[in-house]
């Protein structure tokens, strides 16, 4: 069991495209700032993922702070324009392999984070009741995220010195909300021919 913390940068291709020498040198000092923050809460870095990194830590508490600290080192550092990066921490069993980690919650860490703003950490559900002390959240409701079987609570960390408004998720369905039941109608022979009447053809 651990929880999991990836971080990917809004907009990265726009900022290759108008700059590839800047965006260079902005990932140089990117990629140090995490690697800083990752390691003060006794994580590691498993996976790089060009713009962005996948860690683990020994506990969500631990997660949770690194993630306010990133946010808090990018806001302070000097990039023109802002480098913004979208951060999503989930937590359970996961396979380890040439010290990476795969599985389900890999993967669904990875797909929470996809869904984020810019500067926004977002957390599960699951990750909520593990924590060690009272953080404040923001409940954004539950959603069927991307080839994920159930629809996961997803949750915002408020902190004084993080964003808090943003736009919706980035996902196309709405909140999931219970099925409609579907009554089936025994009809007659009559009332079969006036419905096929009614049908589109």
């Amino acid at each position: 069991m651990a929880a999991f913390l990836f971080t990917d940068v809004e907009g990265s291709i726009k900022r290759w495209n108008a700059d590839p020498e800047m965006m260079h040198r902005d990932l140089v000092d990117h990629d140090l700032l995490i690697r800083l923050a990752v390691e003060a809460q006794g994580g590691e870095i498993f996976a790089v993922t060009g713009d962005g990194f996948g860690a683990a830590f020994p506990t969500v508490t631990a997660a949770v702070e690194s993630a306010v600290d990133i946010q808090i080192r990018l806001e302070a550092a000097p990039f023109m324009p802002r480098l913004r990066v979208r951060i999503g921490i989930h937590t359970g069993p996961a396979f380890i392999r040439d010290a990476n980690y795969y599985g389900p919650s890999v993967n669904l860490c990875a797909r929470l984070t996809a869904v984020a703003w810019g500067s926004q950490v977002l957390i599960s559900g699951e990750s909520k009741s593990l924590l060690a002390h009272a953080i404040e959240l923001f409940d954004l409701g539950a959603y069927y995220l991307k080839d994920l079987p159930r629809p996961l609570q997803i949750l915002q960390i408020i902190h004084p010195r993080l964003s808090r408004s943003f736009p919706p998720l980035v996902i196309r369905d709405n909140p999931h909300r219970p099925r409609r039941r579907v009554h089936s109608v025994a009809l007659n022979h009559h009332d079969s021919r006036r419905l096929v009447g009614l049908l589109p053809v």
